[in-house]
């Protein structure tokens, strides 16, 4: 589905420019114990060079193609896929549990 999706984001918005992509990963703040994928990551938006501050989780990662939007005035980013980037404790618990 994102191959169709990006085909389509394509011939709508950049069919005449350059294909240009972007990756962001967003942490979703979730807690309990029924949520197996979360991890621990850094925060960046409440870090700073000298401060590091943890937050509890699910990591998702995001591709998006950046267009230029013409009635908007500046690039805008359109998803058009997105995972679940699962930590590395949990990959390595899942890898544990399949063998």
């Amino acid at each position: 589905m994102s191959r169709v999706l990006l085909g389509v984001l394509i011939t709508t918005f950049a069919a005449a420019a350059d294909v240009i992509t972007a990756l962001d990963d967003t942490i979703e703040r979730r807690r309990g114990a029924k949520i197996k994928a979360k991890g621990i990551y850094r925060d960046p938006v409440r870090s700073s060079h000298r401060h590091c501050v943890k937050t509890s989780g699910l990591r998702w990662l995001s591709l998006m193609l950046l267009v230029p939007i013409p009635w908007a005035q500046r690039v805008w980013a359109l998803p058009f896929l997105t995972v679940l980037a699962p930590s590395e404790r949990y990959s390595a618990g899942q890898a544990r549990t399949r063998n």
